[in-house]
């Protein structure tokens, strides 16, 4: 009898444990805003050997009062890796937070379109201490790369047909 799976919205939850208990080296974790947003799921990553991530988190209010505070030199503009039109270049700000482990650092990195300052976007990070905004930047990039090989996998295999993960 084959073994019946179960529809589980904790897909994404699973994935960094196992891969770690896989014995898969790792150097981040990023998610997007469902992860992010995911309180729990933040917690095991960080339980798993202070494992640094890059999540993105949805809701603006909190975000926009922060970003109007920071000053125009507490922008920056690293590019968070190629992409089809040469380098992604937005604004980005860092907000640093209390309650780090020893040795690591959170925050918030904020995103602000270049043609549109008022569209922000922002992730929560925990990184070792002293970790520079190019880096964090660039690792939250590397979504960019996981979400783009989605789109083309929809048209190639089919997967713009079906939701089915295993």
């Amino acid at each position: 009898m084959a073994e019946e799976a179960a529809f589980t919205t904790e897909l994404g939850a699973a994935v960094p444990g196992r891969a770690l208990d896989a014995g898969v080296t790792r150097a981040w974790v990023t998610g997007d805003g469902v992860g992010g947003a995911d309180r729990a799921l933040r917690r095991r990553i960080e339980a798993r050997g202070g494992l640094r991530h890059v999540l993105a988190v949805t809701g603006g209010r909190r975000v926009d009062a922060w970003a109007a505070k920071v000053p125009p030199e507490g922008w920056h503009r690293p590019s968070a890796g190629e992409g089809a039109k040469g380098p992604r270049l937005h604004d980005r700000a860092f907000l640093p937070h209390r309650g780090a482990p020893p040795g690591r650092a959170t925050g918030l990195l904020v995103r602000r379109k270049l043609d549109e300052p008022d569209e922000l976007a922002s992730h929560l990070t925990l990184a070792p201490a002293g970790t520079d905004l190019a880096t964090l930047v660039r690792v939250a990039g590397t979504r960019w790369t996981t979400e783009a090989c989605f789109e083309v996998a929809k048209g190639e295999v089919g997967l713009d047909e079906y939701e089915v993960r295993s």
